[in-house]
């Protein structure tokens, strides 16, 4: 099955091993501390170029001192691949930031 569209299990999920992330009522979820209001937009500004980048764009709420972040292929009212992939992107880019997950 081509998961890049289709409903992951929970198992994949789980085998994915997004160490900053959760499930929660289906859909991918993380919290990343930034300290303070403008390391959080940059953060967001960062993610938001990625988002681009590949066409899939989290749920974003940024405050003072956090961000937090879902995701979830609406498409498909699910998460597949794609989340999983960004997930890991976003993870990345907060740790190349010195943000670390809540």
């Amino acid at each position: 099955m081509d998961h890049s569209t289709g409903q992951l299990t929970d198992q994949e999920i789980a085998e994915a091993q997004l160490a900053d992330w959760s499930v929660e009522d289906g859909v991918l979820r993380a919290s990343f501390d930034t300290g303070d209001f403008l390391s959080g937009l940059e953060f967001v500004t960062a993610l938001a170029e990625i988002a681009e980048e590949v066409g899939h764009h989290p749920d974003v709420l940024l405050t003072y001192p956090s961000v937090q972040l879902s995701l979830i292929s609406h498409d498909v009212e699910a998460i597949t691949q794609k989340d999983v992939n960004m997930a890991r992107r976003l993870s990345e880019l907060a740790a190349q930031l010195g943000v670390s997950a809540a």
